[in-house]
């Protein structure tokens, strides 16, 4: 199944249509990695005595070119923003500012 770099961020619910013609629904939670492998049990080709496993590999469909700002900020507009709202943020002191200065400036 290919779901869009978003999907994998975010989650998404999608139809699948199973060998013997049923739909099932299934719930992708967000931040999954390429290359995953659900197992989804007896609902795969069928043999004695019963029905086999089907294996659902996930593929992160990426986009071809580095995004510009205005793709990013096109794609981010999907994002939902529970995802994107700070929380439990604190305000930065100026004697921590004054120690990141100084760690940056020792990387220059």
């Amino acid at each position: 199944m290919e779901i869009t770099y978003i999907e994998a961020l975010c989650g998404v619910k999608r139809k699948l249509l199973l060998p013997d013609g049923d739909e099932l629904v299934i719930h992708i939670p967000g931040v999954v990695k390429a290359g995953v492998e659900w197992r989804i049990t007896g609902r795969g080709l069928p043999h004695k005595p019963g029905r086999g496993d089907m294996v659902l590999n996930i593929i992160i469909k990426w986009p071809k070119k580095a995004l510009t700002t205005t793709g990013w900020s096109r794609d981010l507009k999907l994002v939902p923003t529970t995802l994107i709202v700070a929380r439990n943020v604190e305000k930065i002191t100026s004697q921590q500012k004054d120690i990141w200065s100084s760690v940056i400036k020792s990387f220059l």
